[in-house]
């Protein structure tokens, strides 16, 4: 094997441009498609536009003033022009009272601010998580919680203020690449931003992500009722942290939390490439790339978790990798990685399908990190572990029966859910040779988006970074393309899920910044193939912007009045505007049915789903054969309103409904309907 590396070692230069002339080729393969099919091809959108737009303006400001004068003048602009300033002022607040929070667990003095950080987020959520179940969840209390770290950690507080203001930012001394880079994140940071404050319409969010938070702040308790919602007892941490910005700031706070995740995974992934033997330069075309990827559009302009809990997975991960080089931390190392772990697992199970390849490595390179010192250390730290990220499937065990619920519910038998194991029929494609292509340019196999919306790197960029690091064997880029690409493996063998391997995404855009950073390694006429490879990644990913998000385009009238507002959610989600209507009608707050979508985000009530969030409502609907029988059903709900949406695909169960109630309000396709107190009227 070593002669194989040492015979390839020595035309490495050939190798390299030979992988990038093939996966440029490849790719406008694929491009030549896209265009054959407009439908799948977006050119450039106003998110593009906003992007040049913005980087233009910091790089000329930047080249008068520098490059940090012109990012905190542009930000500023927007945020004040957007009406942004007092969301984001709470954001950093609550981010203070975090970190203040983690220093208090973690005394620790030579970790990371975003260590610190991360291990408050997880406290707060695993505190917020068992707070929630009880009926006194309000500003009031939940203000005094985030008071307290405040206080007893103000001196941690003025510390990190000081460090911030005199850490040494980018000057006008940087050459002309790093202005370009600084300035192009900067742009695509706050393209970020501005999407994040568009309102929500993002299926996942108005179902769950943002119905929870507002719901809990509405009714100051979260039931954990799977008879009503299937998905009531999932490990849900996130929606706890998006619960706090909701308390504090309502939707806007809440996205911006969200926003706020994109931004600490970016800060991780400089950690990361840093880690790894990259420069700055490679450091930020990794975070270029990484924020002008698709999937991290639709993660940041909708309520998704993937942002959070990829934080929380890259930051383990990074603590995990940490013993293997430090034996003098090693101890606070795997605490940390508890901790973190655990808030992952506890934020989604999916992480358990990728910590068994971080064990394999560990196991396999147990000489460079294991000592009898470490044995306590390990052993309370996975206490720490089952511990944080043990809360929610205690609390499954004990409400359902079934730890995982809905999940595997043919073994564990639950009465809540039908006695079989819980799949979704969506996303299944298996790993192919070609799958990097197939994710590229059939990504609705992989994620609900077009063409594209996977991002252009995999063939361009991230095979001959791959296949560089072997050539060269870089140990640490090559652990991290192992785990990278186990993590694809394990996953994609249960799910196809793009949105599941984000985590994976994010090492992906390291693992080509360490590559950027090879300059000295191979030849120079190579290396700038390889940035001219990288610009065309980036022009393509941006011309694609938004080929996963819910949102065609941002409208910055929209996020600055509240009319247009009203006007933008009538158009596109006719059903949030119903709700709220539903919500004065509603006084007694008796539960509401959604004959439509299960876009419930901001009833004060519980929603009744007829689909598999609500079993026992599903079957009672379908199974009555008539408009008796149906209002029968209804009424032992204590059903007064419902939402009925005239385009719902069940045309029967449309006619009953309107048999057995009255129309109160219309609102686009979605009808605010009252339950008839008379018998039903018959019709022909």
């Amino acid at each position: 094997m070593n002669s194989i590396l040492d015979h390839f070692s020595k035309n490495v230069n050939i190798i390299i441009l030979a992988f990038l002339i093939v996966g440029i080729l490849l790719t406008c393969y694929g491009f030549v498609g896209l265009i054959a099919e407009p439908q799948g091809w977006r050119w450039a959108t106003n998110y593009a536009q906003l992007f040049l737009a913005l980087t233009f303006f910091v790089a000329i400001i930047g080249v008068w003033r520098g490059v940090t004068i012109g990012i905190i003048i542009v930000s500023s602009l927007v945020a004040i022009l957007l009406g942004a300033v007092f969301p984001i002022l709470v954001v950093v607040v609550l981010s203070l009272s975090a970190y203040a929070l983690g220093k208090i667990i973690i005394r620790y003095p030579n970790i990371a601010a975003t260590d610190y950080l991360l291990v408050g987020i997880v406290a707060f959520g695993t505190i917020f998580s068992l707070l929630v179940q009880l009926p006194i969840n309000n500003i009031g209390s939940w203000g005094i919680i985030i008071a307290i770290p405040l206080i007893f950690g103000h001196h941690d507080i003025q510390e990190i203020t000081k460090c911030i203001l005199r850490y040494k930012y980018v000057s006008k001394s940087e050459t002309i690449m790093s202005h370009l880079l600084y300035s192009s994140i900067t742009g695509a940071g706050l393209v970020h931003l501005i999407a994040g404050l568009m309102p929500e319409i993002g299926h996942d969010a108005l179902a769950s992500h943002l119905f929870i938070p507002a719901f809990v702040a509405n009714n100051q308790f979260w039931g954990f009722d799977a008879s009503i919602y299937s998905w009531a007892v999932m490990p849900m941490l996130v929606d706890w942290i998006y619960s706090v910005g909701f308390m504090f700031g309502g939707e806007t706070v809440t996205k911006l939390v969200n926003v706020g995740s994109i931004f600490l995974l970016c800060i991780l992934l400089v950690r990361v490439t840093r880690w790894a033997g990259a420069n700055k330069v490679g450091s930020a075309w990794a975070v270029l790339l990484f924020l002008l990827n698709p999937v991290t559009f639709l993660e940041s302009s909708s309520l998704f978790i993937e942002g959070f809990w990829s934080t929380l997975v890259i930051a383990g991960t990074l603590a995990l990798l940490r013993t293997l080089n430090s034996k003098e931390k090693s101890s606070i190392e795997v605490y940390l990685a508890a901790i973190l772990f655990g808030g992952a697992i506890s934020a989604k199970a999916v992480t358990a399908v990728l910590l068994p390849l971080l064990v394999i490595v560990m196991i396999i390179r147990w000489r460079h990190w294991y000592s009898k010192d470490l044995i306590k250390p390990i052993l309370v730290g996975s206490l720490v572990f089952f511990v944080v990220g043990g809360v929610p499937y205690i609390r499954a065990l004990i409400l359902t029966g079934n730890p995982v619920f809905p999940f595997f519910n043919a073994f564990f038998g639950s009465e809540y859910f039908p006695f079989e194991n819980f799949t979704n029929g969506l996303f299944n494609s298996r790993l192919t040779w070609d799958t990097m292509y197939q994710m590229t340019f059939n990504t609705n196999d992989y994620l609900e988006a077009t063409p594209g919306g996977a991002g252009f790197h995999w063939m361009m960029l991230f095979v001959p970074a791959t296949a560089w690091l072997l050539i060269t064997r870089h140990k640490r880029g090559i652990l991290l393309s192992v785990i990278a690409i186990g993590w694809i493996f394990f996953v994609f063998e249960q799910q196809s899920y793009l949105r599941y391997v984000f985590p994976s995404i994010a090492l992906t855009c390291v693992i080509i910044g360490i590559f950027v950073s090879s300059h000295k390694a191979i030849n120079p006429i190579v290396h700038r193939f390889l940035l001219l490879t990288a610009g065309l990644t980036l022009l393509a990913n941006l011309l694609h912007l938004n080929a996963g998000t819910w949102q065609g385009h941002i409208n910055l009238d929209v996020i600055t009045d509240k009319q247009k507002k009203e006007t933008y959610l009538r158009s596109e989600r006719p059903i949030r505007v119903a709700v709220q209507v539903v919500n004065k009608l509603n006084s007694e707050q008796r539960p509401v049915p959604f004959f439509s979508q299960p876009f419930g985000a901001g009833l004060a009530a519980d929603a009744l789903y007829p689909n598999w969030y609500n079993g026992n409502f599903h079957a009672l609907v379908f199974s009555a054969k008539d408009s008796t029988a149906l209002s029968t059903a209804l009424s032992s709900q204590n059903v007064e309103y419902m939402l009925v949406d005239s385009n719902w695909n069940y045309p029967n169960v449309l006619n009953m409904l309107n048999d057995i109630s009255d129309e109160v309000s219309q609102i686009g396709t979605i009808s605010i309907r009252k339950l008839s107190l008379k018998n039903p009227r018959i019709t022909n």
